[in-house]
């Protein structure tokens, strides 16, 4: 394996600006996945996430009775079960297949905020660095954009957010990490450019201030402005603790591991109290997500056919190659035989002619 790869992993909330940032990483010369999620009406600009990993997690959720929108954690267990060893060998397989030897790859998925554990054997394995970009956005913004997009409730996205924050913090300490938040990518883009680049150890050789003015101020349909009321419940208090600590990180100071596990703690807490309304939104999400399922499960009967027909096609090949040594090897045996045979003949013609040489030389007059 070429062990000078390395992946630049864009981790954060949905709807928190991730795409903006994986789109600029590709301008800067990162590599995405080889199957791209389409652009869409509410992300025109595009995704920029692989469809294969995004099915991969949407499936692994499904099993492990959870989705997307899920503020529960999952069992504490789940890590250690065949279910999760199973997928992370799928994982694994994923990223030879989308990622090849590419040396520099990009891999954003806001699932994977809850779901490292899952991918880090693969990536640990398949990647020589692993740095990582926080995106920030405030979550009164991503509440606003999820409300429009999806009909969320405010307090179910504060949960989200909360979530998908702390546990991308969590499980990222072993690797070199840089916060962003998105209204300042908005509004300085050259400035965090050149901070990313930095930060990625080689900054980059492109044209920054041509990158740079794609981002359009356009780009951020809902401000923090806007949510001017203060909701009463107990996970607004610590996503505004969350959102102020974090904005110092941005700024320059890095992030303090033992203020992630307090936030946890918090969390966790707080999630033992959640009203019952907010517990029953999983379930409301089957619906979709089996549909979502049946057609992975239909892409993965396919692959399974194509996979068939590349080993019949490679066993066939191999029955040519083998037939093809074994019509030489005759060749060349009939070649020897029929060279023995021709010296044989040879021989048994000079023996059988012997007699009438003698009577020809008795009968030939002596004196010629």
């Amino acid at each position: 394996m070429n062990r000078s790869r390395q992946l630049v992993l864009v981790l954060g909330m949905h709807r928190s600006g991730t795409s903006v940032l994986t789109k600029l990483l590709i301008e800067l010369g990162c590599e995405v996945g080889a199957e791209v999620l389409p652009e869409a009406p509410d992300n025109p600009e595009g995704f920029w996430e692989d469809q294969n990993v995004v099915d991969l997690n949407n499936e692994f959720l499904f099993r492990v009775d959870s989705c997307w929108n899920d503020p529960h954690p999952l069992p504490k267990d789940v890590w250690e079960s065949k279910i999760a060893k199973s997928y992370q060998a799928k994982a694994k397989k994923l990223i030879d297949q989308e990622y090849g030897q590419t040396p520099v790859s990009v891999l954003k998925d806001p699932r994977l905020c809850r779901l490292l554990p899952l991918w880090k054997p693969a990536l640990e394995d398949r990647f020589d660095q692993i740095r990582c970009l926080l995106m920030m956005r405030h979550f009164s913004e991503v509440s606003q954009s999820l409300a429009h997009r999806n009909g969320f409730s405010q307090h179910l996205t504060t949960l989200l957010w909360i979530q998908h924050v702390l546990l991308a913090e969590s499980d990222t300490e072993a690797w070199p990490r840089l916060v962003l938040t998105f209204p300042s990518l908005i509004e300085e883009p050259r400035l965090q450019l050149e901070r990313v680049g930095s930060f990625l150890g080689s900054p980059p050789d492109r044209d920054l201030e041509k990158i740079a003015s794609s981002v359009r101020p356009d780009l951020r349909h809902h401000t923090e402005e806007e949510d001017e009321k203060t909701p009463d419940f107990p996970a607004f208090a610590l996503a505004t603790r969350i959102w102020k600590s974090r904005q110092d990180c941005a700024r320059g100071e890095g992030l303090n591991p033992e203020l992630t596990r307090t936030d946890l703690a918090d969390f966790e807490t707080i999630l033992k109290a959640i009203p019952e309304d907010l517990k029953g939104t999983p379930r409301e999400a089957r619906g979709p997500l089996h549909a979502e399922i049946a057609r992975i499960r239909d892409k993965e009967g396919v692959l399974a056919k194509v996979e068939g027909l590349e080993s019949e096609l490679a066993r066939s090949h191999q029955a040519c190659e083998d037939l093809k040594k074994e019509n030489s090897r005759l060749q060349t045996l009939a070649e020897k035989n029929a060279a023995e045979i021709s010296r044989i003949k040879h021989r048994l013609s000079w023996h059988l002619s012997k007699p009438l040489r003698w009577i020809e030389n008795v009968i030939r007059p002596s004196g010629r």
